[in-house]
């Protein structure tokens, strides 16, 4: 007797605590207040992937027509210089926003403020970049587009924040497929402007490398319209009615009331300072795959493919293009799949199961280099690279991204997902350094990636409860 009765006490304690209370006390007419909030829900999202398109298709055309812009149009001097700098300004504006934008993010949760100010922003950077004189400005141009780069951490974060934790893989795949799909298809948008040859001003042409540029810069200034009429504060405004809705879903579920009120305290974490980031020993693994993932595209799937069909090949570039788009239907073909799956807390055998495609792949790529005098052989080696490199590399950039929101508060999804942009961007960086003169010893590189891969693969098969039965506190439970 004395139990239950301790046992209803601490029941009534915790019906009368303050979020709850509040919750109860403001839900007058909750029904109607959580279809009106998912619905606010559903309209944000579908923005934030049509913003983050726009983004992909400008990555997309950016470096294709760089080098004839710099060579043909602008006609410049020191024209490695000028291609590497600009090449590099991007990643490095975009590291920056990553660290700033999304911690102004997370700090206010003003999402539809950020994506007003940041779509104005590169879409004058876009302008600025098409219409140049000269290569400097080209450079300020690059470097005002590097911000939009920041907005698939911001955006990726406030996913994580309004979404369940079923429901966070298949978004995040989704938001991702928007971006890679308008990235993959953004070639078409050059041969489109193919024809375009006029003088905008004195000493300003515009054409196939720098016209779609003008295209792109009115898409974000559309995108700034959109999120003006249609993106909504969720995670600030709707507090009330967010907590509200994680209520009664754990109350739909028979959890007690200690139970859900733990877990809408958690949903409002206070921030975690940076280094608890970058030291935590599982956040830490998960930054190395993404440095390595971001190398791999950077090095061996960018820069090696072309190389080793010109020079061991002799492929035309039209069937270069053809391996990529076998990549790009893996690609999606794997992301769909994602979003179709439910695999929460076993993200980590998914990641495993990605690893070991690229460590196919780079052995693929080995026996290509290293087998050219069988021609057919080497051929279908590279192929094998891309079918492994596009089902690979999609799951691990899903299953990175949903993983690494476990370990971190709701109010920090945005930056966490920042810092671990900045790392994947600081790859590249090193990696299109590294490339070119890395070309006389394609194999051994392969052979020291995949090395590196077995390292991870066998952390994670050793490990692995500690990403399956550890205590998660990024998702709304």
């Amino acid at each position: 007797m004395m139990a239950m009765a301790n046992e209803d006490t601490s029941r009534r304690k915790n019906l009368n605590s303050p979020i709850l209370r509040g919750s109860e006390k403001n839900s007058i007419e909750s029904n109607t207040g959580l279809e009106k909030w998912k619905v606010q829900r559903r309209r944000t999202f579908l923005a934030f992937c049509l913003i983050i398109s726009i983004n992909g298709l400008e990555c997309g055309i950016a470096l294709p027509t760089l080098f004839t812009y710099l060579k043909e149009n602008l006609k410049t001097p020191h024209l490695n210089i000028w291609y590497g700098l600009i090449a590099s300004s991007y990643f490095i504006t975009s590291n920056i926003g990553c660290l700033t934008v999304s911690r102004y993010a997370d700090q206010t949760k003003n999402i539809r403020l950020v994506l007003i100010a940041t779509c104005l922003f590169v879409s004058l950077g876009n302008l600025i970049y098409a219409t140049s004189k000269y290569a400097f400005v080209l450079l300020i141009g690059r470097l005002m587009q590097g911000f939009g780069d920041s907005l698939v951490s911001t955006l990726s974060g406030e996913t994580m924040r309004i979404y369940r934790k079923e429901e966070v893989v298949p978004k995040i795949s989704t938001f991702m497929t928007a971006f890679f799909v308008s990235y993959i298809i953004s070639p078409i948008l050059i041969t489109i402007c193919g024809p375009v040859n006029f003088e905008l001003y004195a000493g300003v042409r515009l054409e196939d490398d720098n016209f779609p540029f003008i295209i792109v810069g009115f898409l974000w200034l559309l995108g700034s319209v959109l999120s003006y009429f249609v993106v909504c504060d969720l995670s600030k405004n709707n507090s009330l009615v967010q907590n509200e809705c994680d209520i009664q879903d754990g109350r739909r579920r028979g959890e007690t009331e200690s139970e859900i009120q733990s877990n809408v305290e958690q949903a409002n974490d206070k921030m975690l300072p940076l280094r608890k980031l970058i030291f935590n020993r599982d956040l830490a693994f998960i930054y190395s795959i993404t440095f390595v993932v971001n190398y791999f595209s950077g090095v061996f799937n960018a820069i090696y493919v072309p190389i080793i069909a010109n020079r061991f090949y002799e492929i035309a570039l039209k069937y270069v293009g053809m391996i990529y788009t076998m990549n790009a239907v893996f690609f999606s073909l794997t992301m769909y799949l994602v979003t179709k799956l439910n695999y929460f807390n076993n993200e980590i055998y998914f990641i495993v199961f990605g690893s070991s495609a690229m460590v196919i792949a780079l052995q693929a790529m080995t026996m290509s280099v290293i087998m050219t005098q069988f021609h057919l052989f080497g051929i279908l080696m590279l192929i094998t690279f891309a079918i492994c490199t596009g089902v690979g590399w999609s799951v691990e950039q899903v299953l990175l991204t949903a993983l690494s929101g476990k370990f971190v508060p709701l109010n920090m999804q945005s930056y966490a997902a920042g810092v671990r942009r900045t790392v994947g961007n600081t790859a590249h960086i090193i990696g299109e350094f590294l490339a070119p003169n890395l070309q006389d010893c394609m194999a051994e590189h392969c052979l020291v990636i995949s090395v590196v891969y077995f390292g991870f693969i066998g952390y994670a098969i050793i490990y692995r409860r500690r990403f399956t039965t550890a205590k998660m506190i990024g998702y709304r439970t």
